[in-house]
């Protein structure tokens, strides 16, 4: 059985959003139907709250989505033991331009010990930051 839902990562999940493991992240599509990508993720920590923030280029179907249904929820699995996991539910609550090419080329070298491969012409990215509505967990 998980554990009981919160609002706060537990600090015995946060090495999965600190880590390597690739989350899972939903978002809502206008017929309300999901929509489920892979994604590296990253955790920040404030004194009154705690934000889930994913990376991702201006334009792509996650970012229109979040734009109109700001409703998301992501999962994180451990690669090591898939049965320890950490679900995610919230809400779009901003979008940044400052800083999120930094912040992907940080990602890289974390997810891939290297600098990002896939900048395009003109390609422009966005920090989504989500607030944290409901924290479940297992393992």
């Amino acid at each position: 059985m998980g554990a009981p839902m919160t609002n706060h990562i537990p600090d015995k999940f946060l090495d999965l959003l600190r880590g390597r493991a690739v989350a899972h992240f939903a978002t809502l599509m206008p017929d309300g139907a999901p929509a489920l990508t892979p994604v590296w993720v990253d955790v920040e920590s404030k004194p009154e709250a705690q934000f889930v923030l994913v990376n991702s280029k201006r334009g792509r179907l996650k970012n229109r989505n979040v734009a109109k249904r700001p409703q998301v929820a992501l999962e994180v699995s451990d690669p090591a033991n898939p049965y320890r996991y950490v679900t995610i539910r919230g809400r779009v609550v901003d979008v940044v331009e400052t800083g999120a090419a930094e912040h992907l080329e940080r990602l890289s070298q974390r997810y891939t010990g290297k600098p990002y491969a896939g900048w395009g012409p003109g390609e422009v990215r966005e920090i989504l930051r989500i607030a944290i509505d409901r924290v479940s967990t297992h393992g």
